[in-house]
């Protein structure tokens, strides 16, 4: 920049490439700086040294490329007032038409991928025959369309529905790559129940085409920790070519995964990434940091937004660390509840950037219709409920749920503290922030009525007998419940019966539950007894089991869309059944039947639809936060009174 002798503003960038305002002016621009509208109107846009060299005011280099906008014409109105020249330089104007263009041909590039555009056909044909000749899988041709636009975007997310096949896409995304580009290994960072898919995948995508090379950072002992961070620092000497972590170590291997992500030979993939949901935890701020060193990024998840649009916040700042206020420029608020026009808008400005298939689309034969089967609480449980409905239900509605729950399958639970681990799961919340929820000793009558009870709630006994008929039908079933002793209680039950049931759940060690599940796919035993937040991700039990039992079931709709998922996906033959069936307890209360069961199964029917709706309109669905969940299933049980 040369100095002007006239008293002259310039909007230009530095030698570090970052937005400046130079002013040549007599007094180094203190009248300028000094005005209310520079004051009031840059104060968030500029850096916190911005006035420390005279002459120079400097802007944040996290502003969108809008903002330079802004700026611009502010300086435009305002300069020239107070007598000044004011102009924006050449160099200002090609990082702003650079900027510009690259958002623009990212979004219409990542618009004419979803609808098919004919220029970009044979492309799609050479990337189709590149795929199927280094894998031995044959993708179907949605999978292949998401596969070819994953690739072609560099950085996106695949928000297919569960069990629609989106890591056998990634894996053709990947095929591709190493024949073209040279892509040499691909990371996958997502939950330690995944890592058995990716790998079984990897076998059944490539066959004996290309072997496998793998490192677990699970398997990874603490004697073996020092051997593995040497590997990982050299790893251009290594042929890994599937690199497997989970979300709760990647702050440990933080400082070795970097250097591999940043060079370009490396794939990264977020796995269920909806797991990364609290934007200010220090697991989604280490998912960022490397996600800003990878030249390809890959997200996935079946479920992007569980809790509402904020969900969005954290994928896309994960997909577009360094541009993501020129793609996504929304805060937490905006997203919080956002008015249908803006809902609109933010649809509009996602689209570009995502691919979703449904099940219908790969001819998954649909589900049975679900069996609602239900049973009456006896008069001790009846008393039970009402008790619980005078402690808990005005005062602590989570905590009158969580009872209600307990009471219905095993009611000595009841006389327990909840177990914090099995409370956060159940509704996927932070223990830690939601009142204390032990038992309050409110009436003399519980210890005499809990006894009373049995040792099985009427419900967990419904679970038993229709367990019990499945299996003198010949047929194998997986049983979800969510508390370890609900899931113990129904194991007994049915040992008791002469049928064998094995348990997975958080406490299962890794090898004994690849053991399980081998000789569950064997057929060894016949009911599965697990819960959804062990076993609702990345399993696959489509070839050996058709029917599920729901003893119990929460509003959470990520965990049920994953669960069902386990035995309703791609692969099923055409005609090929799939049967739900939901467990329900009904009271009576003040004269009329009320249940929650079925409250909360009408919840997550009305949800789940309300999902399939937004996706036949090609946007994302507006889903409720779990509070106002709950509030609606009290209401629909007890009515707004």
């Amino acid at each position: 920049m040369t100095k002007d002798p006239k008293n002259l503003c310039q909007l230009d960038f530095d030698e570090d490439g970052r937005l400046c305002l130079c002013m040549f002016l007599e007094d180094g621009g203190q009248r300028l700086v000094s005005r209310g509208f520079f004051r009031v109107r840059l104060a968030r846009a500029r850096t916190t040294d911005s006035l420390d060299v005279p002459g120079i005011v400097r802007f944040r280099d996290d502003l969108p490329y809008e903002e330079w906008k802004k700026i611009d014409e502010l300086f435009a109105r305002n300069v020239p007032a107070l007598g000044y020249g004011y102009e924006t330089t050449e160099r200002f104007h090609e990082q702003l038409t650079a900027r510009d263009l690259h958002i623009r041909e990212r979004s219409t590039l990542g618009l004419d991928l979803k609808r098919h555009d004919p220029r970009l056909e044979e492309q799609f044909e050479e990337f189709s025959e590149i795929v199927n000749r280094r894998m031995e899988r044959r993708l179907r041709d949605r999978q292949m369309r998401d596969a070819f636009f994953l690739t072609m975007m560099r950085k996106s997310c695949n928000f297919s529905v569960p069990g629609s096949g989106k890591t056998s896409s990634v894996y053709g995304m990947f095929a591709f790559l190493q024949e073209r580009q040279g892509m040499k290994r691909l990371v996958m960072i997502g939950p330690l129940n995944a890592f058995g898919s990716w790998e079984a995948e990897f076998r059944a995508c490539f066959g004996n085409k290309q072997e496998l090379h793998l490192l677990d950072a699970h398997e990874v002992s603490p004697s073996e920790e020092g051997r593995c961070r040497v590997h990982l620092r050299h790893f251009q000497r290594h042929d890994d070519n599937l690199m497997l972590f989970n979300y709760e170590s990647i702050q440990k291997w933080q400082e070795e995964l970097a250097p591999i992500l940043a060079d370009p030979g490396t794939l990264l993939v977020f796995d269920e990434v909806h797991r990364v949901k609290n934007p200010y935890g220090k697991r989604a701020q280490v998912a960022l940091n490397l996600a800003a060193q990878a030249h390809h990024v890959t997200i996935l998840t079946g479920t992007p937004a569980p809790n509402g649009y904020q969900d969005l916040y954290n994928l896309m700042h994960i997909l577009f660390p360094e541009e993501w206020r020129d793609v996504f420029n929304y805060t937490m608020n905006d997203l919080k509840d956002p008015l249908p026009g803006l809902m609109q808008q933010i649809n509009a400005d996602i689209q570009p950037f995502y691919c979703r298939t449904t099940k219908e689309e790969l001819h998954v034969p649909p589900a049975s219709p679900d069996l609602l089967k239900s049973v009456h609480a006896t008069p001790e449980e009846n008393r039970l409920f009402y008790l619980l409905r005078q402690a808990y239900g005005k005062e602590n509605m989570l905590a009158y749920f969580i009872r209600v729950m307990q009471l219905e399958t095993v009611p000595q639970m009841l006389l327990q503290e909840i177990d914090a681990s099995e409370f956060n799961s159940v509704l996927d919340k932070d223990a830690e922030k939601i009142e204390d929820i032990r038992f309050r000793d409110f009436s003399d009558e519980v210890p005499e009525l809990v006894a009373h009870c049995g040792r099985l709630g009427s419900k967990l006994q419904l679970g038993v007998q229709q367990a019990e008929k499945l299996v003198k039908e010949r047929k194998t079933v997986i049983c979800w419940c969510y508390f370890k002793a609900t899931i113990r209680s129904l194991q007994a039950a049915l040992a008791q019966k002469g049928i064998r049931a094995e348990i997975i759940d958080g406490s299962t060690p890794t090898e004994e539950r690849a053991t399980i599940l081998a000789a569950y796919h064997q057929k060894r035993f016949p009911v599965l007894i697990t819960n959804p937040q062990t076993l609702a991700e990345s399993v696959s039990l489509h070839d050996v089991c058709h029917d599920a039992i729901y003893i119990e079931y929460s509003y959470n709709l990520v965990h049920l869309l994953q669960s069902k998922d386990r035995i309703h996906r791609l692969g099923l033959p055409e005609g090929q059944y799939t049967q739900y069936r939901y467990c329900m307890e009904t009271y009576d209360f003040r004269g009329q039947d009320v249940s929650f069961g079925r409250a909360v199964y009408d919840r997550l029917r009305e949800k789940e639809e309300t999902m399939l709706n937004a996706i036949d309109d090609g946007v994302l669905e507006k889903a409720t936060s779990t509070d106002a969940d709950l509030r609606l299933i009290i209401e629909e049980v007890f009515g707004r009174a």
